[in-house]
This record gives structure tokens, C-alpha cells and sequence, in this order.
């Protein structure tokens, strides 16, 4: 035993978690007459029985401990550990506390708390905790990294970003920093911002998985295949059997249209099922899906389809999300859009112009709405080529006006709203394009996100002088396009993980449409995609004209002004290139099976099927 540490030895026995032989060298010392001697051994001792299972006992000596050293703070550290233990969140909150005040220097309590509060689901609680943290060691990045996470989880976006980028400037090669800033910034819609912190981060550290594995899909996002080429390779010369890396190549492979490569790339990914997660494996299984089709292989083509959306959508079923929520509330919607619901009434008398001095009164947006794969992202880009206007693509622009209803004004209707409320409501619109980095002062900005339209009674409210354009398309081309689709998670389209849920989905939101689209005052025009396949020029001289803007040449070669513009939807790669017929439908392949959803889709077939808008287009 040290003369210097009479509790060495039980220290020492309790680092190897001995409880017996701990017990043995520190329950001598438990009756000191040197009161921090005598609550060591005690918290030892409670440490020790609470091990082999008697936590009243370990209680009962831990508050021995605190009767004899109250302003001890490795006895308040222990007795929250032990109530953490025993599930006593609110005592260990307590005791850390306490630990806390008594040790003003020291780390670890405050981590201690941030995990409890980020336990308890009080995440802007578990920030503040690493903020205390971080002034006590600010020599310690992953900190940093910290803070953001629970302030993201909290939803302080802007403050988690801020944080990042004050974190950076003291931590200017901390790779997984420059990472959580390109997160941050391609989620704003600035994603060349993002792509320049991808840049530090490779460079901080060239060997980077995650930083190359990222880029890569950046540069694929904007059609720069080499670049993404290049980072993959490093990936895989690192870590061979890397398989996001492997199916990023296998991706690449596609979007070159190598499909042999595509095929010899997938086939040892999908031959061992536990390789790749669900998501990937989801993904590599539509990757397939599109090589059967090529190789005219229908039935090849329908197992993959269901399978790789099968293991799409497992996560978010297994959460409880099938859909059926989403289809509640726009049922809901589509009620009191009713020829006699109150929308329609207090339409008549909404205003047809922006209230004064609101924000983009000069200068409206542009809203494009339609189902998923209707043929938006291709009219978003023909349109934005127009120098008077930008494409956002699906930054949804218009959610920061939904989180506006919800958050400031408690889920008002959009008739019980206030020209007050339009213009804060307007402006909190403006302010997230800014965050984005557009400058809604200098140009007209098109906010494309397709399923918004079940809410148009809101834009019509809020936006009355804003132009709305609708792009319709064969129902069978969409829904069997969006059944074909990776899609990004979310309540609506985890329908799209079968056709029947395809098609419930159109009809419902199509059903809704044909009510909203009757809104009073509402400055709509409505686009067939196949007339822009029929007579491109016509087709977007309807789009420009329904913007409200002059004609102007750029739009006609708008493929050629697209550059390395960021698109994020499955079309990435089509909107480089020229409209052609070869869009038009491919669900034909599978007619037997789109047969099965024809009656959810006949009358909508009978409106707007490629036969009655577009006869010529007919094989």
C-alpha cells in the first residue's frame, strides 16, 4: 500500500472491476478519522456492492460518503453514475450538477449531463452541456462536433451551422468539421459552398473515405463523372472492398451507359445479402432493375423493382410510416377545398395583389407543382435558363412558410390569416432563399417541389400575384416512373414502394388537385409534358409566358446553359440532355401489371393520358 494513497490498492482492484478484492482493501479505510479518506473508501465500497448487485447498500454507503465530504465532487460523481445506472435520470441530472459546481474546471461532468439530457430527448439542454464543456477544453474538436449534433437534433439549424463554422476557424483541418459544413450548405441549397468544404476536407486529409465517398456524389449530382471517378478510385485503392465506393461505381457505369461494366459491378454486390445495408442494397437492386430493362427482360426487370424498393422502404416502415398518414391529411385538405368548404368562400374575397411593402411584391416567385416524376425537373431547368429567373431545385422554399403557420401562428387557416401575418409569412420565405444563397432582389426564383400543390390554398393566400404552373403527365408514365425510383425518404413517397401505392397516391393528390386548381383568383396555367415532347419550342414558350417573362433564346438551348448545376432528383442526368420521345411510355413494358391500378387511374388516364392531350405522340 502507497503511504501516500492508503486506497491505492482498491483503486487498483477497481480499475480491473474486482469488486471482492476492492471491498477487501477499502473497507478498513471506511471508518477514517480523516473525513476524504473515510468517503474515498466508502464511495469505493458503494461502487464496489452496487457491482455485484445490491443497490440499496450502495446507496446507503455513497450518502455516508457525502454526510462525511459533502464538497467533494468524485463523491456527487459517483452517486450519479449509480442513479444513471439505476435509472434515476432526474437524481443523476441533479448529482451531476453538483459535481459540476464543485469541480468548475472539469470536463466530464458536463459531458456526463449532456448525455442524460440527450437521454431524456432534451437535446438543446444536452447542447448548452457540451457548450460548458467546450469553454473548459477548447483545445478538443470533437466538442465542436458534439454541440452541433444536439443543436441539430434540437432544430437550431442556423445556430449548428454557425458553430461549425466558428469551430473551423480554430480547427481549420478538422476533416469531420468541413464534412458537417458541406451537410449544412447542401442542405441550404448552397451546394458549391458545399462542395468547396468537401474540397478542405480531401485536402486535410487525401486519403479521407468519407470525404472522397462524398464528393464523389456530388460530382455525380452534376455530371462531372471523371472528377467523381477519380475520388472513387481513391476509396477503393484504400479500402478495395470499400461497397459504397463499389457502388458508386457501378452507378457511374449506368450514367455512362456501360452497361456491361454496370452488370459485372453489381452482380458480386447483390450475390451477398449481408454486404450492403437495406438502403444500398435498395439502391444496387433498382441499379439492376434498369440493366433488365435495357437487356428488354421485363420479368428480371419487375423482381428487382420490388425488391429494391422493399428494401428502400424497410427503415421507415419499420418507424411506422407507410403512407397512410399523409393520405389522411390530404384527405383532410381536399375537404375543405370543397366548392361549399370555407376556402373557396374567403377566396372570392382574398386580395389579387401582394399587400404593401411585402416582401418579392416586385419580384413574385414562380411556383412549379406536379407528381412526382411528371416532367418538373425538366420545366424547372427549361425555365431557368431564362436570365430573369433561377431554378432552386426543390430547396422547397414554400416550407419555410408552412413552419412559419405552424410555429408563429399555431396552425392558422390560410383564410383566418392577416395581411400582417402574408407579410411575415412572405418574408420568411425570402429569408431562407438568402440562407440559400439566392438574392431575391436580383432575380425571380421558380420554387419547384411537385407534391406542394396540396397545399395551394396557402400560396394562393399568401402569394396572390405569384405565378402557379402545373406540369401534368400521362398517370401511367408517373406512376410507373416513380414505382421505378430511389427516392429520398419521406411520408408521402414511401408510397411509391408498390404501384398500388403509387397510384393511391396520385389519385388522392390529383383528386385534391381538381378542386384546388379552381381557387378564385389563383394565376394558374397548366403544362402537359407531352407537349413539351410533342413541340418543345411551343411547349416552352407556354412555360415562359405563364412566368410572366418576355421570350429569350437561352431557354430554347437550355441543356447547353445547365453546366455543373447541382440536380438532386433521379433526372440529374436526363436534364443534360435533349427532349426526346424516348421519355414517353415506358410503362407500356409492363402493361399487365399496370393493369391491376388502371381503375384508381381511368379517369385521370381519360384526361390527361398521352392519347387525349398528345394523339400524335401515339405509336
Amino acid at each position: 500500500m502507497s503511504a501516500s494513497d492508503p486506497l491505492a490498492r482498491a483503486r487498483h482492484a477497481w480499475m480491473k472491476k474486482d469488486a471482492a478484492a476492492t471491498l477487501v482493501a477499502a473497507q478498513p479505510h471506511s471508518a477514517s478519522p480523516d473525513p476524504q479518506v473515510r468517503a474515498q473508501a466508502l464511495v469505493l465500497c458503494g461502487q464496489a456492492v452496487h457491482h455485484i448487485g445490491r443497490p440499496a447498500e450502495a446507496v446507503r454507503l455513497l450518502r455516508l460518503a457525502l454526510a462525511a465530504a459533502p464538497k467533494r465532487a468524485e463523491t456527487w460523481s459517483a452517486i450519479a453514475t449509480l442513479m444513471a445506472r439505476s435509472g434515476s435520470t432526474a437524481d443523476a441530472i441533479a448529482a451531476w450538477t453538483q459535481a459540476a459546481r464543485l469541480a468548475p474546471h472539469t470536463v466530464a461532468p458536463w459531458l456526463a449531463l449532456a448525455d442524460l439530457h440527450a437521454e431524456a430527448d432534451h437535446p438543446q439542454r444536452a447542447a448548452e452541456a457540451v457548450h460548458q464543456a467546450r469553454l473548459r477544453a477548447p483545445h478538443r474538436a470533437d466538442l465542436a462536433r458534439r454541440e452541433v449534433e444536439h443543436l441539430r437534433a434540437a432544430g437550431q439549424s442556423e445556430a449548428a451551422h454557425q458553430r461549425v463554422l466558428d469551430a473551423i476557424q480554430r480547427f481549420p483541418t478538422d476533416v469531420d468539421l468541413h464534412l458537417l459544413a458541406a451537410e449544412d450548405l447542401s442542405a441550404m441549397g448552397r451546394r458549391d459552398d458545399g462542395l468547396a468544404h468537401l474540397d478542405r476536407a480531401v485536402a486535410a486529409d487525401p486519403q479521407s473515405v468519407v470525404a472522397r465517398s462524398r464528393r464523389a456524389n456530388h460530382y455525380i449530382q452534376t455530371r462531372r463523372l471523371d472528377a467523381a471517378q477519380a475520388d472513387v478510385d481513391v476509396v477503393l485503392a484504400r479500402e478495395p472492398g470499400n461497397p459504397r465506393a463499389r457502388l458508386q461505381q457501378a452507378r457511374l457505369a449506368l450514367v455512362r451507359r456501360d452497361h456491361d461494366r454496370a452488370a459485372t459491378l453489381l452482380e458480386p454486390l447483390l450475390a451477398d445479402p449481408t454486404l450492403l445495408g437495406s438502403d444500398n442494397r435498395g439502391q444496387a437492386l433498382l441499379y439492376r432493375a434498369e440493366l433488365h430493362a435495357h437487356a428488354d427482360d421485363p420479368e428480371g426487370e419487375w423482381a428487382d423493382l420490388c425488391a429494391g424498393q422493399a428494401a428502400l422502404a424497410e427503415a421507415q416502415l419499420a418507424r411506422g410510416e407507410d403512407g397512410s398518414g399523409y393520405l389522411a391529411t390530404v384527405g383532410r385538405r381536399a375537404a375543405r377545398l370543397a366548392p361549399n368548404g370555407p376556402v373557396v368562400a374567403a377566396a372570392r374575397t382574398w386580395p389579387t395583389r401582394a399587400p404593401g411593402d411585402a416582401a418579392l411584391a416586385d419580384r413574385p416567385p414562380v411556383f412549379m407543382f406536379g407528381f412526382p416524376r411528371s416532367g418538373t425537373t425538366l420545366a424547372e431547368r427549361i425555365l431557368g435558363a431564362h436570365p430573369a429567373l433561377t431554378a432552386t431545385d426543390e430547396l422547397n422554399l414554400l416550407g419555410a412558410v408552412f413552419r412559419g403557420i405552424v410555429e408563429d401562428f399555431d396552425g392558422t387557416a390560410p383564410e383566418d390569416l392577416t395581411e400582417a401575418q402574408v407579410r411575415h409569412l412572405r418574408q420568411a420565405f425570402t429569408a431562407k432563399a438568402r440562407r440559400a444563397g439566392f438574392d431575391p432582389a436580383r432575380t425571380r426564383l421558380i420554387d419547384k417541389n411537385p407534391l406542394n400543390f396540396v397545399f395551394i390554398d396557402i400560396v394562393r393566400r399568401v402569394f396572390p400575384d405569384a405565378p402557379v404552373v402545373m406540369i401534368l403527365r400521362d398517370p401511367r408514365d408517373c406512376v410507373w416512373s416513380a414505382f421505378r425510383q430511389a427516392f429520398e425518404p419521406n411520408p408521402a413517397l414511401v408510397l411509391t414502394r408498390d404501384l398500388a401505392g403509387a397510384a393511391r397516391l396520385y389519385r388522392d393528390t390529383l383528386d385534391l388537385w381538381q378542386l384546388g386548381r379552381q381557387l378564385p383568383g389563383l394565376r394558374l396555367t397548366e403544362v402537359h409534358y407531352e407537349h413539351l415532347i410533342a413541340d418543345f419550342d411551343t411547349g416552352a414558350r407556354r412555360l415562359v409566358a405563364a412566368a410572366g417573362e418576355a421570350w429569350h433564346p437561352d431557354v430554347s438551348a437550355f441543356h447547353t446553359h445547365l453546366g455543373h448545376a447541382y440536380v438532386r432528383t433521379p433526372s440529374f442526368a436526363a436534364v443534360g440532355r435533349k427532349v426526346d420521345r424516348t421519355r414517353l411510355g415506358r410503362w407500356h413494358r409492363h402493361a399487365e401489371r399496370m393493369a391491376t391500378v388502371q381503375p384508381l387511374l381511368e379517369p385521370y388516364i381519360q384526361a390527361y393520358g398521352v392519347a387525349t392531350v398528345a394523339p400524335e405522340l401515339v405509336p
